[in-house]
């Protein structure tokens, strides 16, 4: 019996990925990246990889829209211990309960500072068919920093840069960890917030010879300035690690609320997402001199490692515990809403 493929040849196009070679404990790993252009806005793509030996199945992708449309997308927390355990049955209800999301963000500590190769790719695993199919984007946590033999200091896997291709609009000096991209009707802001402070004094490595610095800092902070005061969307966004207002007992980020707190407020930022805690929160500035609710911070959990919120920090409007969580932020043209699904009661 004659038959046909679903797609057509001539409508098939091929395009060369660049190859990123990533050595980790003598091994020598191989991550592919391609970019794709021309693509016509609120289109569904079909997409695989392959050579000329083998191919993956085709998948589904979509392109954002010209202009605005109510939409959604799905926030996770931290995940870094037990991934295979714990992770892939938040995504897995994510996925099956939002699949008209259109991207992702991770707040950091997708592995932990203890990660092999192999937990790399069990998070990719409990993942599966989710990130093949809808965007992320993802901003490291301390437990994407290795620590390093016989020393304090860490460094940044280097998994980091082959596993993710951010847009390359960030400041100098922070290619794939700083970045923004508008999706119509939001602007979303990622920062990276694991700096020596304080608290912290650690060497930081960005790669085998380059430490994070002042330099690093004060020039995130003036294109952050730059970025936000050049927003064109009606509802603006940031996505960190480290939270602003912590939710944990002993725990204080002077750091960022010295020099980030007064950028976000000044420049009127609606959300903020946040990760590190381990523990579902949602509140604002407890200054009681300031009159505006906005932002709005959050901080959330997905992984199976969880803490207890301290109740006395006067931020917290809403926490839960103990608790695999995910937010869904549906985004109107009123407002931005997050919505929490606590898998716990799946």
């Amino acid at each position: 019996t004659a038959h046909s493929s679903a797609i057509k040849q001539e409508e098939i196009h091929t395009h060369t990925a660049t190859v990123h070679q990533v050595r980790y404990d003598n091994v020598f790993d191989h991550y592919f990246k391609a970019t794709l252009r021309n693509l016509q806005p609120r289109t569904n793509y079909m997409v695989r990889v392959g050579n000329e030996n083998y191919r993956s199945e085709w998948f589904q992708v979509s392109t954002a829209p010209q202009s605005f449309q109510p939409f959604r997308f799905l926030y996770f927390g931290d995940i870094k211990e037990s991934i295979l355990e714990y992770a892939p049955r938040v995504y897995r209800h994510a996925g099956t309960s939002y699949p008209d999301a259109k991207f992702m963000v991770h707040t950091g500590n997708i592995v932990n500072t203890r990660a092999t190769d192999d937990t790399w790719g069990e998070w990719f695993y409990s993942g599966g068919w989710l990130f093949q199919q809808i965007p992320s984007l993802a901003v490291p946590g301390d437990g994407e920093h290795r620590q390093l033999a016989g020393n304090s200091a860490r460094e940044l896997f280097p998994q980091w840069n082959g596993s993710f291709h951010l847009p390359s609009n960030g400041p100098p000096g922070m290619e794939n960890l700083t970045c923004y991209f508008d999706y119509p009707g939001i602007r979303i802001v990622s920062l990276y917030t694991h700096f020596p402070s304080r608290n912290n004094s650690e060497e930081i490595y960005l790669n085998h010879e380059e430490t994070v610095s002042e330099t690093h800092f004060q020039n995130q902070l003036r294109w952050l300035k730059r970025v936000l005061a050049g927003n064109r969307q009606p509802w603006l966004a940031v996505i960190i690690h480290h939270p602003v207002f912590t939710a944990r007992k002993d725990r204080h980020n002077e750091l960022l609320q010295q020099h980030i707190l007064p950028v976000l407020e000044q420049y009127n930022v609606d959300l903020v997402l946040q990760g590190h805690d381990q523990v579902y929160a949602r509140g604002y500035n407890p200054d009681p001199e300031r009159e505006s609710k906005l932002p709005v911070y959050v901080t959330s959990v997905s992984g199976g490692e969880t803490r207890e919120a301290d109740k006395s920090h006067t931020w917290i409007a809403k926490h839960y515990e103990n608790n695999q969580l995910y937010q869904v932020v549906n985004v109107s043209q009123n407002t931005p809403v997050a919505a929490t699904a606590n898998t716990n009661k799946i």
